[in-house]
């Protein structure tokens, strides 16, 4: 549950975020163990849109 909580902050906090935290997130997810796969996709893909649309 804990888990789920702190992904649901990481994706929510992409929305408001500058290019940045937006690196330091991606860095996260990709090294958070023993998620959701197709979660952790969703949510770089996600991230990776947002630092599209910052660039």
């Amino acid at each position: 549950m804990r888990k789920i909580w702190v992904i649901d902050r990481l994706y929510a906090s992409t929305f408001f975020v500058d290019c940045l935290t937006v690196d330091s997130h991606l860095y996260t997810l990709t090294n958070f163990e023993n998620l959701n796969h197709y979660l952790i996709i969703l949510l770089i893909a996600h991230a990776q849109h947002k630092k599209e649309t910052c660039q």
